[in-house]
């Protein structure tokens, strides 16, 4: 196969898998994006479980049940991105390219952020849904996947997370990869929650998600 050929190639396959995640990421996908967080988080956690234990919930919140625990998933984006008009203009460029070339774009390093300025964005975020549930966020664990270009640089002590216990959620956990951090859990919090409260966990072969 010549070089031009296996360019196509390559092309055809990107293109491909550039069409399956306008598809994973179109609003008719949403709550199977919140299981595959929800499975992430507890795989990074090292807390065994099965798919079928992950189930989405009919009543809007929560969004998720696992393991008794009732989990209202968040994501945090970089500012002003729109990742679904992004993959779709990723995918216009990728029929019209005739090399990789025409395709490549300059490659920007994530930036590492400190557990105090990690909860801050958290914090901001997680105020406006607390607001919205009122009294039904004591029952509801909050999980935030952070997806802003972003990765944990650890500092000991851990923060103990003291803006996000005032909004009154039963828990607040954090996945940023490759990272799982259970902030708090109250005591009506499900147990292996409680027993995760304060630690921050890392899986070896962890799972990729996409971003």
């Amino acid at each position: 196969m010549s070089p031009a050929a296996v360019e196509q190639a390559y092309l055809r396959q990107l293109a491909h898998y550039i069409r399956d995640s306008i598809d994973f990421f179109s609003s008719s996908r949403k709550s199977e994006r919140e299981k595959w967080v929800v499975a992430t988080f507890l795989h990074y956690a090292g807390v065994a479980f099965s798919t079928h234990e992950i189930q989405s919930c009919d009543a809007d919140p929560p969004d998720v049940l696992v393991k008794t625990a009732r989990f209202e998933v968040m994501e945090i984006l970089a500012p002003g991105r729109r990742r679904h008009a992004e993959y779709k203009e990723l995918l216009r460029r990728c029929e019209r390219a005739r090399t990789i070339e025409d395709i490549a774009e300059p490659y920007t390093s994530p930036a590492g952020v400190t557990p105090d300025k990690l909860l801050q964005t958290v914090e901001e975020g997680a105020r406006r849904k607390a607001a919205k549930y009122g009294d039904k966020a004591g029952d509801l664990d909050l999980l935030v996947y952070v997806n802003n270009g972003t990765f944990l640089v650890p500092s000991f002590p851990i923060p103990a997370g003291n803006g996000l216990r005032s909004q009154k959620w039963r828990s607040v956990s954090i996945l940023i990869m490759p990272l799982a951090w259970v902030v708090f859990a109250s005591q009506g919090a499900p147990r292996w929650l409680r027993q995760l409260a304060g630690t921050v966990k890392q899986q070896p072969n962890s799972l990729c998600l996409r971003s």
